[in-house]
């Protein structure tokens, strides 16, 4: 009698899961969901007495974490280990390219939100005591969505990527997980058992509330758009419409292979947002926008240390409260994942040259838009008649874009040109971050492989859920709250990853392993932009 051939047995679609950091974040994701889309009313005074108190009791230590971590950075650029190169092999990117791939990341549509509206927050409530309604105060609100976007808040990707390239190309490890940065610190021990896996658990986690908030802020922005070319103000279920969408049209491209279709996509978006931006600077206010950015950008190298420690405690505004911290707990929670891209795009570089070209490159590009679109959201406000206090006021922040963006030159045939381009934006930013998420919840991967597309559309959709629920308390609040608060333990982990890192150069010196790490070194996505 002939033996039977046994059938391998089918392998589960959890079998390339990692389970440690796939299934806490999913019980996030749900328990958040149901629990705000159950009561979102209760649940938003919930979050905005939690923000009051994270902002307000934390303050402190924010700034002296960015005042630390500054003081790192620069000694790394300037210190002993400013020379010491990235592995033995010769940079994989030119240096053009290299530069172009950092500067690239932002041109994103949170930029031109960002650029149009935060500058006016600043304004209704100043700090130091300035009144409001005065050129004092509008100096100063050009001023600090500057220092928000500017050299202090990018150091924090500098040394990230710091850390991840002397992981990947130095010690020739292919893991991009936080708890292996920190091994030299806890011991293998700890970084592969508990405290390791907690260590992961917080990161995708803070890198799961991030992106939602990128999306959350942004929605407005889309709809502000519809509402420049209908003439009326969409229903809500517009944005849940719009969010789903992006997860289908995702999903769609995906599955059938369109992987180069999503690169295009990327490649458009960034020559769409710098296109739109020269358009503006040549047909709009040009010496009124040149003149306000070159006043605001001296009085942000004026006061940065002061707006690094800045807590406002006497005049009371709660500016730095609501606004700087938040941004400082928005950076921190992004930062391994873009400090990874960064750190993987760098092969053959030195310290210097990725600290000095990250922070050039990717504050070069935010800087344009920023002379651009916020000189002309001044010049509107100023000369237009444009009462962009009651506009917000009724309409929130999505209304105050749309009011503005109704001066841009030739808006009737610019505002197509951006609906297309935010559309994309949201599309490529929910396809990078749908892969970072499933690159950190998968089992290691060997060259060549990518984690099943499942759990990438999983993860989009995970994303545009999570954004919808918060969506339903109303206003960009709910979206900070969740940040700032997953920024406390991100803070921690990246302590813990820095330590590590000098600690592992003070006891081994600068290692560059003659191992070759093509065999193992897994794909990382384009980095997330605001």
């Amino acid at each position: 009698m002939k033996k039977e051939m046994q059938k391998p047995a089918k392998a589960s679609i959890f079998s390339t899961v990692n389970g440690w950091t796939f299934f806490p974040p999913l019980i996030f994701t749900v328990v958040l969901s149901a629990v705000v889309m159950t009561n979102p009313e209760a649940f938003g005074e919930i979050l905005q007495a939690a923000f009051a108190f994270t902002t307000d009791s934390f303050a402190w230590m924010f700034s002296w974490y960015f005042m630390a971590l500054s003081a790192v950075v620069l000694f790394l650029a300037f210190g002993p280990l400013g020379k010491k190169r990235f592995g033995n092999e010769k940079p994989e990117y030119s240096t053009a390219s290299w530069l172009g791939m950092m500067f690239t990341g932002a041109a994103g549509l949170g930029v031109l939100t960002w650029t149009t509206v935060e500058w006016f927050y600043s304004y209704q409530t100043p700090m130091w005591g300035v009144e409001t309604a005065t050129p004092q105060a509008l100096a100063q609100a050009a001023m600090l969505p500057l220092f928000h976007w500017g050299p202090v808040f990018y150091m924090g990707y500098a040394l990230i990527a710091v850390v991840f390239a002397y992981q990947f190309y130095c010690k020739k490890s292919a893991d991009s997980l936080p708890s292996t940065a920190c091994t030299t610190l806890i011991g293998s021990k700890r970084s592969n058992g508990g405290f390791g896996k907690i260590i992961d658990i917080i990161f995708v986690i803070s890198m799961l509330s991030s992106v939602v908030t990128c999306v959350g802020v942004n929605i407005p922005t889309l709809v502000a758009i519809i509402a420049n070319m209908t003439g009326s103000q969409p229903p809500f279920i517009i944005s849940v419409v719009l969010i789903l969408l992006w997860s289908l049209i995702m999903a769609v491209l995906l599955f059938a292979g369109l992987k180069k279709g999503l690169g295009l996509l990327s490649n458009i978006r960034v020559y769409m947002g710098f296109g739109i931006l020269v358009f503006v600077l040549l047909f709009g206010p040009t010496f009124f926008m040149l003149n306000s950015f070159t006043d605001g950008l001296g009085m942000v190298m004026n006061n940065t240390l002061h707006l690094i420690s800045n807590t406002d405690p006497y005049a009371k505004s709660l500016m730095p409260q609501g606004w700087t911290v938040f941004y400082f707990a928005w950076y921190i929670t992004m930062s391994i994942q873009n400090g990874a891209f960064y750190g993987r795009i760098s092969r053959g570089r030195t310290v210097r040259e990725l600290i000095f070209g990250l922070i050039g490159s990717t504050v070069i590009g935010t800087y344009m838009f920023f002379a651009v679109f916020q000189g002309f959201s001044i010049h509107t406000f100023l000369n237009e008649g444009l009462d962009l206090g009651a506009v917000m006021a009724t309409g929130g922040q999505g209304a105050a874009i749309a009011a503005v963006w109704k001066f841009l030159p030739f808006a009737v045939v610019l505002m197509p040109v951006l609906f297309i381009f935010a559309n994309i934006c949201m599309q490529t930013l929910l396809n990078a971050n749908a892969y970072s998420m499933a690159m950190a919840t998968t089992k290691v991967l060997k060259a060549g492989q990518e984690p099943p597309i499942w759990i990438r559309i999983f993860w989009s959709i995970c994303i545009g859920v999570i954004s919808i629920a918060l969506l339903m308390i109303g206003g960009i609040r709910p979206f900070q709250t969740i940040t700032v608060i997953c920024g406390i333990p991100a803070l921690l982990i990246i302590a813990l990853m820095t330590l590590s890192f000098l600690k592992d150069i003070r006891t081994n010196g600068w290692v560059n392993s003659p191992d070759n790490i093509d065999a193992e070194v897994m794909t990382i996505e384009e980095p997330q932009t605001l």
